[in-house]
């Protein structure tokens, strides 16, 4: 089952602007996936319309298999949603926020609250407006997942947080998905972070979707393969061959990107090896991946 459904789904702005160019995703229930994009991507458009928060030009949307705006109440009580920009009520304390939290949902668990608030150190006492922006950040993720939602979406939710702070909203995310079952769908630029606990990951560039796959399965069908300098044809003869998408020329070699796993690059590189023995190359992480797909022109002669 998916918990969300975007077919085919464009956004053009008022200034003209094409935000979403026909995308197509599904995130399965129970699982964690992140968003990843540069900015201007179409990230936050696309989780403002899976939280109807804005419409999108064309295509159709579904979340729990209902329409977000046809049935707004009871779609928006099952998730919880924080996102970067978001601002709480600088007036109220931490446990007036609660307090606040728990009229409006009836799964609210203050036992929860509390010991997230514990954990994170927050003085219930304290005005969110004398908080440290990472200390209403932490705040806002407490309300957002205190409800026990069955959906949770966050827009950049690490934004603001120092190593500590974010090591421990990825334990929350990771708690809340193994023993609630929740699914979670979150953009975020912390590569390792994504890396760490998304079993699926989304790649937004340019506003069309790139990528939409397990994580592992990224993993296993990206590689690096080092190749001499002195090959025929040098760059331009590797960047011709299935499956590169990068080659940068530099320290007396080539390092070629490719979308396939590592034996299928050694069969497409051989004719440029005098033997097997010759043939060097690496899985590549979520970052260098990223990088090679959305990071600009890298087909270039030399590098630094």
């Amino acid at each position: 089952m998916n918990i969300i459904e975007i077919k085919s789904v464009s956004r053009r702005y008022e200034s003209k602007v094409l935000a979403l160019d026909n995308v197509t995703l599904s995130v399965p229930k129970g699982c964690v996936m992140g968003l990843l994009g540069r900015n201007g991507a179409g990230k936050s458009t696309l989780i403002r319309i899976i939280m109807a928060m804005i419409h999108q030009t064309s295509g159709e949307v579904s979340v729990f298999g209902k329409d977000p705006w046809k049935d707004h109440e009871g779609v928006k009580s099952r998730i919880g949603y924080m996102s970067e920009d978001q601002i709480l009520p600088p007036y109220l304390s931490v446990c007036d926020i609660f307090s606040f939290f728990g009229e409006c949902y009836r799964t609210w668990d203050m036992a929860a609250a509390e010991r997230l608030r514990e954990q994170f150190g927050l003085d219930a006492k304290r005005k969110l407006g004398q908080m440290s922006k990472g200390e209403q950040r932490q705040a806002g993720l407490i309300c957002a997942v205190a409800h026990n939602p069955e959906l949770l979406v966050l827009d950049e939710p690490a934004g603001g947080l120092d190593v500590v702070a974010r090591r421990e909203f990825l334990e929350i995310v990771i708690e809340l998905l193994h023993e609630r079952g929740a699914t979670v769908f979150y953009s975020s630029h912390q590569l390792n972070d994504v890396e760490r606990i998304s079993d699926r990951v989304a790649l937004l560039h340019n506003g069309k979707l790139e990528i939409e796959e397990e994580l592992d399965h990224l993993h296993e069908n990206h590689c690096r393969v080092m190749l001499p300098e002195d090959i025929p044809g040098g760059r331009a003869a590797i960047a011709a061959l299935p499956g590169c998408i990068s080659v940068i020329h530099g320290a007396g070699s080539y390092q070629a990107v490719f979308t396939t796993g590592l034996e299928q690059a050694r069969k497409l590189t051989a004719p440029f090896l005098k033997d097997s023995a010759q043939f060097q190359a690496m899985p590549l992480n979520l970052e260098e991946i990223f990088i090679a797909l959305v990071g600009g022109d890298q087909n270039h002669d030399s590098i630094d």
